[in-house]
């Protein structure tokens, strides 16, 4: 599956490809934590477009349900 996000910066596309290389929330939360301060929020932006991306994907509206869960405050 590919996802596609508009308007990124080279070193914001640089960032998501890394992440989406990753086998793990884990390891993505470990490669974010291991940059620098400014990089890290940068990253974590782009995580979350990442994931917003991927839940604009979902059409089965159960599927969404169960997925969406997981970020309820």
């Amino acid at each position: 599956m590919t996802i596609q996000i508009e308007g990124l910066s080279k070193r914001q596309r640089v960032l998501a490809d890394i992440m989406w290389a990753m086998d793990s929330a884990d390891e993505v939360s470990t490669f974010i934590d291991s940059l620098p301060i400014d990089t890290q929020r940068e990253a974590r932006t782009v995580m979350n477009l990442m994931i917003w991306a991927m839940l604009d994907t979902v059409t089965d509206t159960h599927l969404a349900a169960a997925l969406l869960i997981r970020y309820r405050l």
